[in-house]
């Protein structure tokens, strides 16, 4: 029963991943939500698959983090490769994917190609200041505390901070998925605060029962202001390029 329940949940991966997984990721790429997503797709799938798809594709390309950034640790991307032996019997193999580091030019030992220092966020790469990463790859933060800063004012912080340094390896700390479990009322006055399109997005990306860490984009960028101006977001922003962790 074991090995009948491991071939069809693989079988089942790979039919996904075949009918719609290829779109999920290019729409997930374009910035399209979830609810966005299914509604475009030709072949029927459920939403929460979609979900399930679109968060996986965001943790592989390092938009999104399930640990700190800087923590030194590089997610396992796996996948499902169907084969077919010599009497034509169909079964699946589990194949570790690349490892990242390797894909983006950076070798094992932690040195980049070209002589440079380097950050690892999970997937994520980025460069850093000198001192600001130990022997193991691992960020020494420095810690600047905002609690309490007028909104106007951290508005234009984050904003001058994501064009002065960029956005690859900026990070802010997600709670979300803890809120919807733990105060499920809570949590709907949070997306009561935001615009739909934002609203779309949270309850795509932020339903697992874990804190996670986004890439400062733009989108996440103005969520953040939103909320924190309603006092109703707190965490920490991450920048791997200065070796600074900002609370908030």
């Amino acid at each position: 029963m074991g090995e009948d329940r491991y071939f069809q949940k693989a079988l089942s991966a790979f039919t996904h991943d075949v009918a719609s997984g290829g779109a999920i990721r290019h729409l997930t790429d374009l910035g399209y939500t979830a609810r966005q997503i299914k509604e475009q797709l030709a072949f029927p799938t459920p939403y929460e698959r979609v979900r399930e798809t679109m968060r996986e594709h965001l943790l592989d390309k390092g938009i999104l983090l399930e640990e700190e950034p800087g923590c030194g640790r590089v997610r396992e991307q796996a996948e499902y490769v169907l084969e077919h032996d010599q009497y034509g019997r169909t079964s699946f193999r589990k194949v570790i994917r690349e490892d990242v580091s390797e894909a983006r030019g950076i070798r094992r030992d932690g040195a980049a190609k070209d002589g440079g220092e380097i950050c690892r966020a999970g997937n994520a790469v980025g460069a850093c200041s000198a001192g600001s990463t130990g022997g193991d790859g691992t960020v020494r933060w420095t810690e600047r505390d905002l609690r309490g800063e007028d909104a106007a004012a951290f508005a234009v912080f984050l904003e001058e901070r994501c064009r002065d340094d960029g956005r690859e390896g900026a990070y802010v700390s997600c709670d979300l998925g803890l809120l919807c479990k733990r105060d499920p009322a809570g949590y709907e006055q949070v997306l009561s605060l935001l615009e739909e399109g934002q609203r779309e997005y949270v309850l795509s990306v932020f339903w697992v029962r874990k804190r996670v860490y986004h890439r400062l984009d733009a989108r996440m960028q103005t969520i953040v202001v939103r909320l924190y101006r309603a006092d109703a977001y707190h965490g920490a922003c991450c920048f791997l390029k200065t070796g600074e962790k900002v609370l908030f």
